[in-house]
């Protein structure tokens, strides 16, 4: 880039030796511009990019030298930042596809070298298992967490996950989720999924709601490659609030999801625990006339 950069110096140059006035802020900016541009990666990965953004600036410095202060002159440089900055953007996403094809093209040669070590002894030799504890901390990042008797239970708000009176996942929930999945796949723990409801409305149309939510996020996880084995869906209706029913806010605490990951490891598939697909039976109680409200 040396010669173009000679070339715009000689007419920045030529403009000086001619009295010229101030140049305008358009072709200052336009000046740094392309300097920077012409440094970055975009000079190596977009350089037709660099080349139109000094064409630009070389007829704005050939205007400046004519006319100063024109609006030409201020037009050309206006367009030579523009094309400046664009090709820095340019240079850096050209950057960055070429890393990922490098990244791509050498794991292509590990498994080339791998020979006939099979795709499960790969993928096995890739995954880490993770510890309730290391798992703690991206827990935290998707809602509440706390230990109890039943284990480390993660409280999901059900104002996130669901529409009121409704059981169909949020599209704004499935991306926690997902990342949930992922931190499932790599653990070795049993979850149950405790669907919660607040008090209003009758008890049985309550239970049957929070079943199908319970049920609604379980199904996800299984999408998502959690074995099916590993998840219980379970529907606890408006029983055990954390918080009074009283109140608006006292209400949107309780309509919640907690997954309860088990303490101990799963046993041997043998011994695993079937998946629950009827709600868990609650107190008898008079049944409340049906109302329009959330939960």
């Amino acid at each position: 880039m040396r010669a173009p950069l000679a070339a715009i110096a000689a007419l920045t140059l030529a403009a000086a030796a001619c009295g010229a006035a101030t140049p305008s802020k358009e072709l200052v900016n336009a000046r740094q511009a392309y300097n920077a541009a012409s440094q970055s990666r975009a000079a190596e990965y977009t350089p037709a990019s660099v080349l139109s953004a000094r064409q630009a600036l070389e007829r704005a410095e050939r205007e400046y030298a004519d006319d100063p202060g024109s609006a030409e002159e201020r037009s050309y440089a206006y367009v030579a930042q523009r094309r400046a900055e664009l090709a820095m953007k340019e240079g850096d996403a050209a950057y960055e596809r070429a890393q990922r094809q490098r990244s791509e093209a050498e794991y292509a040669r590990l498994q080339q070298e791998a020979g006939e070590r099979t795709r499960a002894e790969l993928e096995a030799s890739q995954k880490r298992i993770l510890t309730l504890e290391e798992q703690k901390a991206e827990l935290e990042a998707l809602g509440r967490v706390k230990e109890d008797m039943r284990g480390t239970v993660l409280t999901l708000s059900g104002q996130v996950l669901f529409a009121t009176g409704k059981s169909d996942l949020l599209p704004a929930s499935r991306e926690a989720l997902t990342k949930l999945a992922e931190m499932v796949n790599q653990g070795d723990r049993h979850l149950t999924i405790e669907g919660y409801t607040d008090s209003r409305g009758s008890s049985g149309s309550n239970q049957t709601l929070s079943m199908e939510r319970a049920e609604a996020v379980r199904d996800f996880l299984v999408q998502q490659g959690v074995p099916q084995d590993r998840l219980t869906a379970v529907g606890k209706g408006e029983e055990a609030p954390v918080a009074t029913n009283d109140t608006a806010e006292g209400r949107a605490n309780n309509r919640r999801v907690e997954i309860v990951f088990a303490k101990e490891p799963m046993a041997p598939a043998a011994g695993r625990p079937p998946t629950q697909t009827t709600p868990t039976p609650s107190p008898s109680k008079p049944a409340k006339p049906e109302k329009h409200h959330q939960r």
